[in-house]
């Protein structure tokens, strides 16, 4: 017996060892890559928030503006300023303290193409059709959002009897749609309602998998204004990697061609009832990215979600023909978004749209 047990002490001692060095060499890796996805990240920023901060938690949608805020966003590498005002409803107005009125013509719904990211609220397309119908407007659209969100903004805010409701789409709205995540300039998971299917293939709303804390966002933001690297960057640089593995393994979604044009078209059904019901006519625009001169045309699950009743305006004809002429000034902002001309011919479209289809707006 003693023969054996000295070969085998022998075998766990070494066993051991090599368990705690590749232990240790693991925890250096892990160490060094959240440095370098911290180091990485706070390069790469392009965003300073300041005043209220701007998202609050819900429980049903995930996160909505704040209500009653006041916000200037700085995006440093574009060179870019722009105010953040909301009323009561988390509706963006003009300046501090302005509300909705209790009654609007148009209601604007959708991300941050309507919502009119990098740009004042009235240079924006809502503001700007506002004003040449003379009508009231309200922008409750937000950065990020998608179909579902959209969605829920127009059930919830009903009370406010538009006429119109805008809706504008943009082609990552299909992916938005089946995501329990939301695009955010943070790399941890911004948690929102979703598009699921019970086990009979039956498609529901989802609720956001987490509740959403405005907390660590604003630490991350206080802390990525310090141009010191330390051990903090580090620390959350590792809850980037894990948020990383979370997203990949735990939150993956359903994702295919398949279900999003169930997802999209099940989603316009809720929409267009929901418009029907407040006695309102839906108008579907969709906008193009606008890094490319020749505007792409509408992807196919949103052209076949659309139903007769629907008002629907394609704009890259529009975007296409205005690149056409070599010296036309770009539309978009140097991330993609809709700048001010690109807004402008938006609410010329509109205009030419309503006059056709829905004349007398009040």
């Amino acid at each position: 017996m003693r023969i054996f047990q000295q070969p085998a002490r022998k075998w766990l001692g070494t066993s051991a060892i090599v368990l705690l060095n590749t232990a240790l060499l693991i925890g250096c890796v892990f160490l060094g890559y959240s440095a370098y996805l911290a180091f990485r990240y706070r390069a790469g920023i392009d965003l300073q928030v300041t005043g209220d901060w701007p998202l609050q938690g819900d429980d049903e949608i995930g996160f909505v503006a704040a209500r009653n805020a006041s916000t200037v966003r700085t995006h440093t590498k574009q060179g870019n300023r722009y105010h953040l005002f909301t009323d009561a409803r988390g509706a963006r107005v003009n300046a501090p303290g302005e509300q909705t009125p209790d009654r609007v013509s148009i209601l604007t719904v959708g991300g941050s193409f309507a919502w009119g990211h990098g740009i004042e609220n009235d240079e924006t397309y809502t503001q700007l059709l506002g004003r040449q119908l003379q009508v009231p407007v309200a922008n409750l659209a937000y950065g990020s959002y998608g179909t579902v969100q959209s969605l829920q903004l127009l059930e919830r805010n009903a009370d406010l009897q538009p006429q119109l409701i805008t809706y504008a789409f943009i082609e990552d709205h299909l992916r938005r749609n089946l995501s329990p995540c939301a695009p955010s300039y943070t790399p941890f998971c911004l948690p929102v309602s979703y598009v699921a299917f019970d086990a009979g293939g039956k498609p529901y709303l989802h609720r956001p998998v987490s509740r959403y804390s405005p907390a660590p966002g604003k630490r991350l933001f206080q802390a990525l204004s310090s141009e010191r690297f330390d051990l903090w960057d580090i620390r959350w640089g590792a809850k980037v990697a894990l948020a990383q593995l979370q997203k990949r393994f735990i939150l993956n979604t359903r994702d295919g061609e398949a279900t999003r044009r169930r997802s999209m078209a099940w989603l316009m059904r809720r929409m267009t009832q929901a418009a029907r019901k407040i006695g309102a006519r839906l108008v579907v625009v969709y906008i193009p990215y606008l890094h490319s001169r020749i505007a792409k045309p509408p992807p196919e699950a949103l052209a076949g979600a659309l139903t007769a009743d629907v008002l629907f305006l394609d704009l890259a004809p529009a975007i296409t023909a205005h690149y056409a002429d070599a010296g036309n000034p770009p539309l978009g902002l140097s991330d993609g978004h809709p700048n001010v001309r690109a807004h402008a011919l938006i609410a010329r479209e509109l205009r030419a749209l309503l006059d056709q289809a829905q004349p007398g707006l009040q």
